[in-house]
C-alpha cells in the first residue's frame, strides 16, 4: 500500500483482568475487550504528537483471519483490508469497517435516558451520561440524547483526525480505562461506542448500507434496482 504506513490495532487472547498500569511514552492506549466466551486485550496505539504518526491508522480483529464483523467481502480480514479505498478514508477522515448497520443503528443508547432495567442491573447504559462527561471533559448539557454507530470497532482513521484532539484528551481516556470499575467488557463496549465521537463524528454515524459498500470498499453496483452509484470521494 503506497498511501501509508499503519499502526495495527491488534487484538491479543489474554487473561488477566487489570494490565492497564501506567502512560508509556508514545502514549499507548490499552482498552480491555472481555466477554464470557472470549477474553481479548485489545491495544490502542495513539502516539503523541512528538512520534511521527502514520498516514492512516486501523483497528481491526486480528486474533483469527475470520470475523463475523467484516461484512462485505466475506469475513476474512484480508479481503476486507485489500479492498480498502484510501481516497474515501483521507476525505472523510473516520470510517468504520464494517457497512452493515446492525447492530448498533440507528441508535444503540440513550446516555440521558437508560431503561430501568439497565439501572436495576448496573449496565453501562445506566452510567453512560456520566462516562462520556469524564471520558470527553464536558458538561451534561453537551451529551448527545441519542448514540448510534456500526458495530466492532474496527475503523480506519487518519492521522490529522487523530491530531485534532490534544494528547491529553487520550491520557485522561486511559487514565479512566486503568481505573474504571467496569468489568473490561464493559470498558471495550463502551469505547466501542465513542470511537465515532472521539475521532470527529456525529454522534449518530449510520451510513446508508449500499453507499457506504461503494466508498469503502468499490462494489457499486448494479443493485437490486439497477441502479450504480458512484463514490462519493474518486
Amino acid at each position: 500500500m503506497s498511501t501509508g504506513c499503519w499502526i495495527s490495532i491488534t487484538i491479543f487472547l489474554f487473561d488477566l483482568l487489570s494490565i492497564l498500569s501506567s502512560l508509556l511514552s508514545s502514549l499507548v492506549v490499552w482498552l480491555h475487550n472481555q466477554g464470557e466466551a472470549e477474553k481479548l486485550l485489545h491495544t490502542c496505539h495513539i502516539l503523541s504528537t512528538t512520534t511521527i504518526l502514520c498516514r492512516n491508522s486501523l483497528s481491526s480483529s486480528t486474533s483469527k483471519d475470520e470475523q463475523w464483523h467484516n461484512d462485505v467481502l466475506g469475513q476474512k480480514a484480508a479481503d476486507t483490508l485489500k479492498a480498502l479505498r484510501f481516497d474515501h478514508i483521507n476525505a472523510v477522515g473516520f470510517v468504520n469497517l464494517r457497512c452493515t448497520l446492525f447492530p448498533g443503528c440507528p441508535v444503540g443508547i440513550n446516555p440521558l435516558d437508560p431503561t430501568e432495567a439497565d439501572i436495576r442491573n448496573k449496565d453501562a447504559r445506566a452510567f453512560f451520561a456520566g462516562i462520556y462527561m469524564e471520558l470527553l471533559n464536558i458538561s451534561r448539557e453537551q451529551v448527545p440524547r441519542h448514540i448510534g454507530n456500526v458495530c466492532c470497532a474496527q475503523f480506519a482513521v487518519t492521522r490529522a483526525r487523530i491530531q485534532t484532539r490534544p494528547k491529553s484528551d487520550y491520557e485522561r481516556m486511559l487514565k479512566w480505562a486503568d481505573q474504571s470499575q467496569e468489568v473490561d467488557f464493559g470498558v471495550g463496549w463502551v469505547f466501542e461506542k465513542l470511537w465515532d465521537i472521539i475521532f470527529g463524528m456525529d454522534a449518530i454515524n449510520c451510513p446508508n448500507y449500499e453507499q457506504c459498500r461503494c466508498d469503502l470498499y468499490g462494489w457499486c453496483g448494479p443493485l437490486a434496482s439497477g441502479e450504480v452509484l458512484i463514490p462519493k470521494y474518486t
